[in-house]
């Protein structure tokens, strides 16, 4: 389990303070609200609660705690996600790993026996936090200084602890302490079984050490005893066994025959056949599969879920479109998983009416969200209803104005109509904020934008020497067909195509392909590949 989130775990209380209009919030109604920001991924919000708390409690060592959490889960992002070149990110780190670094000292300096959390819960995560960004002394001082702190009954964090200070000994060559580490944190594990062995999570974790210890006949054993003592009694209980099932497929099908040969008709070991055939992306057997426990079982959401994700991973969009119409017929609404899943196919399929019908529905739904409103504003863009589009992209511009999907979006209304002087701006601060050269950048549309279209081409390319995939080659189709470039459009959509670009219906609407669209040779190209697209997925059960 990552550090933050132990840490949420433990900190984390139900919201059930109802603040009155006319009250003034205590420090801990914010704590408490800043908690279920946290939960619905609203980090941002979450800080400025945990702000206002410390302002009136300055003493509160869950505010700082939670705090540091976000903050350093934040910071390791950057530091693992960004190159090292990445001039904007290394200033970022520079400013907020002090900042976060005190609120984790506060966190420990207000800690008492009043507070909900430990000491070594404190240091455990500052010390990952120093672990993670390769500070290994402090963090090894961290670790030892939570080991002493240990509460009777921690062992979850008492093995998370030896993980960590192991992990350093292996860096650093001494794989003799490595393992005397993780054969304590055995010990750890075999103590809070005895102690309470309905806990699946110390069975896990056992067989985890003994994973990374190389016992692989252990292994084995740990992974026969988790299905021995916790057989599923729902196919929901089986989300449980996931980690343990990855670990080791094979073991885990070769125990899996046995519990077949004793329970040839029992549904959930059934169940974890398939996903394990899933696991090993052998789609089309996975489907079959999960096909025969519908016909022996019926319609469970769970198993049209799984046949959903099988259409979902081979591309097969329309099985997957039909699969959505079936699920609502058999239970009346999707869950918000699967309606996040139907509103991006619908969008990659040219379908944006049903795309925004579905965004709105999770807006109402969820309330604000910013990934949602933008796939909304996108929609509207495609279908022409270009206020309604705006008035979107603003909206979340005036949340996040560094959100350069936003940003591009407006910056493109405001090209349509001619305000290239308001277009550009945005464009400027898109080069401002995307400046990593990764699958999610599009500073070559803001290049385009300002005219400086040989540095589009160029920033494209540089992407492409480390991800050749079908969306590199479908955004230089894009590039090249608004710059008039139509034949080598062509030629790098036909690469997108045989790379496994399958969405011929936005194919057929987006706005940047208008110009490629016209040549002769572009109908036959589409009708080729999808012929060939159809006929794979015809294939599938």
């Amino acid at each position: 389990m990552k550090r933050f989130q132990l840490l949420v775990v433990i900190l984390f209380t139900s919201f059930s303070a109802v603040i009155a209009q006319e009250e003034k919030p205590t420090a801990q109604d914010l704590y408490d609200l800043a908690v279920e920001c946290v939960k619905v991924n609203n980090r941002s919000q979450a800080l400025q609660f945990l702000t206002e708390a410390t302002k009136l409690d300055p003493t509160l060592s869950d505010v700082y705690a939670l705090s540091g959490a976000i903050l350093s889960e934040y910071i390791v992002s950057l530091a693992t996600i960004r190159p090292q070149n990445d001039v904007a990110s290394r200033d970022t780190i520079a400013m907020l790993v002090p900042h976060c670094l005190g609120q984790l000292n506060n966190a420990i300096q207000f800690c008492n026996e009043k507070s909900f959390h430990s000491l070594s819960l404190l240091y455990l995560t500052r010390g990952d936090f120093y672990a993670k960004l390769g500070y290994y002394d402090k963090a090894y001082a961290d670790f030892n200084v939570a080991y002493d702190h240990l509460q009777k009954d921690e062992f979850d964090v008492a093995i998370d602890i030896l993980e960590g200070r192991a992990k350093i000994y292996r860096m650093a060559g001494n794989e003799y302490s490595f393992h005397m580490d993780m054969s304590e944190a055995i010990t750890f594990c075999k103590r809070a079984i005895k102690k309470d062995p309905t806990d699946i999570r110390f069975y896990e974790k056992r067989l985890n050490i003994r994973y990374q210890l190389g016992f692989y006949n252990l292994v084995e054993e740990s992974l026969f005893e988790i299905l021995e003592k916790f057989p599923p009694k729902t196919l929901e209980d089986i989300d449980d066994y996931e980690p343990a099932l990855r670990l080791d497929i094979p073991t885990a099908k070769k125990l899996l025959a046995k519990k077949l040969k004793k329970y040839p008709d029992d549904r959930n070991w059934l169940y974890i056949q398939a996903v394990l055939n899933f696991y090993e992306k052998d789609y089309t057997l996975a489907l079959q599969q999960f096909n025969h426990l519908i016909d022996k079982f019926g319609t469970l959401y769970r198993l049209q879920h799984a046949k959903l994700a099988c259409y979902f991973n081979v591309d097969c969009y329309q099985q997957a479109l039909v699969m959505f119409d079936e699920m609502q017929a058999t239970h009346d609404s999707l869950d918000d998983e699967d309606r996040y899943l139907k509103m991006a196919i619908c969008e990659l399929q040219g379908d944006y009416d049903a795309t925004i019908s579905i965004a709105t529905d999770l807006l109402e739904r969820r309330g604000y969200q910013k990934e949602v409103m933008y796939t909304r504003a996108s929609a509207y863009r495609r279908l022409g209803k270009d206020a309604q589009a705006m008035v979107d992209f603003n909206t979340i511009l005036q949340r996040d104005s560094t959100y350069v999907y936003a940003l591009l979006g407006r910056a493109r209304l405001h090209e349509k109509y001619g305000a290239m002087d308001i277009a550009k701006v945005d464009a400027e601060k898109i080069l401002q904020v995307d400046t990593i050269g990764n699958a999610n950048s599009i500073r070559h549309y803001a290049l385009y934008i300002l005219g400086r279209e040989q540095e589009a081409i160029d920033w494209l390319n540089s992407i492409e020497a480390t991800d050749v995939s079908k969306d590199r080659y479908y955004d230089k189709a894009c590039l090249l067909s608004l710059m008039g470039k139509t034949e080598e459009s062509l030629q790098n959509l036909q690469k997108a195509f045989e790379a496994g670009y399958c969405f011929f219906n936005h194919v057929m609407r987006d706005f940047d392909l208008e110009n490629v669209r016209q040549l002769p040779s572009f109908m036959p190209l589409v009708d080729k590949y999808r012929q060939l697209h159809d006929e794979t997925c015809a294939k599938l059960p």
